[in-house]
C-alpha cells in the first residue's frame, strides 16, 4: 500500500482540533488582542494526529507485511483483531504483551491462558487460550 493511510479516526480528529484552534485563536484575539499557548499545543497536536501517527501506521503495516507476507493478516493484525488459528507471535503484535501468563505442559501439547486487561486480582476481561503456540479460543469478562 502506498501513500498515508488516513483513518476515518484521525480526519475527524483532525478536524476537531483545527476547529478549536481556530475557535480558540477567534477568541483570543477578541479578548486579549493576540494568541495563547494553548493554540501551539493545539496545533502541535493536531500534526501528531493528522501527519506522524499515520505515518507510524503506514510503516508498522510495511513491517508486518514483509514479516507474514499474507495481506488479509496484517490487516486483521492493524485492527487488533483475534482468530482461531492465530500464532503467537501475530496474537502478540495484534494485543500486545499479555498481562499474565499460565502454562500447563502435558504430555502432548503445552496449553498457554494468556490474560488480558487486569481488572482486580487474578481477574481479566480478556482470556486467549493456546495449543502449542496457537490460538484455539477465548473468553471476554461477561461472556
Amino acid at each position: 500500500m502506498r501513500g498515508v493511510y488516513f483513518s476515518r479516526k484521525s480526519a475527524d480528529g483532525c478536524a476537531i482540533l483545527l476547529f478549536l484552534a481556530a475557535f480558540g485563536w477567534a477568541l483570543d484575539l477578541f479578548v486579549k488582542g493576540g494568541p495563547a499557548l494553548w493554540i501551539v499545543i493545539a496545533s502541535a497536536l493536531g500534526g501528531w494526529l493528522c501527519v506522524v501517527r499515520p505515518i507510524l501506521r503506514v510503516q508498522r503495516r510495511g513491517s508486518l507485511l514483509k514479516k507474514y507476507g499474507d495481506v488479509d493478516d496484517v490487516e486483521r493484525i492493524m485492527a487488533r483483531f483475534m482468530w482461531v488459528g492465530q500464532s503467537e507471535e501475530q496474537l502478540r503484535d495484534s494485543l500486545g504483551a499479555p498481562s499474565a501468563v499460565d502454562q500447563r505442559v502435558l504430555a502432548t501439547k503445552v496449553k498457554e491462558t494468556w490474560k488480558y486487561h487486569p481488572t482486580g486480582k487474578s481477574r481479566y476481561g480478556l482470556r486467549v487460550f493456546l495449543d502449542d503456540g496457537i490460538v484455539v479460543g477465548w473468553k471476554q469478562a461477561g461472556d
